[in-house]
């Protein structure tokens, strides 16, 4: 059966760094949201906890896939962008990481790429998509 989960690496202050995981292939990829302030809708990351994604067609960001079942809060996507301000809440993709804007922070690479190959492995019915946190990873970005 078909699993993301969404390992948090890292929370900068700005950002929270992940490392998705799509199950069962075992494919990864960088994922960048908002820094933890609580679960406050727009604001914060997706906190711990197994919810489900399927696929989705925003408005503003066209084909992109749904987060559901994240108590308190709706309209969580995963969507391409590549800063950290591209996000409202929502879960961006990349190939691996990087600074594009020269801000200090880190950023994700080929967001779009990302996110085309990850709904390629999403069955059209959706899965089950995992967030927790792994200080095992921390040194990734010591």
């Amino acid at each position: 059966m078909s699993k993301i989960v969404n390992h948090y690496l890292r929370d900068t202050g700005k950002s929270v760094l992940g490392l998705l995981t799509v199950y069962p292939n075992e494919q990864n990829f960088a994922s960048l949201q908002p820094s933890d302030f609580f679960n406050i809708r727009n604001v914060s990351c997706i906190p711990e906890g197994e919810y489900w994604i399927k696929h989705h067609i925003s408005p503003t960001h066209g084909k992109c896939l749904a987060i559901t079942g994240v108590p308190e809060r709706d309209n969580i996507l995963m969507h391409k962008g590549n800063l950290w301000d591209h996000t409202d809440g929502c879960v961006i993709p990349g190939l691996w990481f990087g600074h594009i804007d020269k801000d200090g922070t880190i950023d994700v690479i080929s967001s779009g790429d990302a996110l085309e190959a990850i709904m390629k492995l999403v069955p059209e019915g959706g899965c089950p998509f995992v967030v927790q946190k792994d200080s095992k990873f921390q040194s990734v970005f010591n």
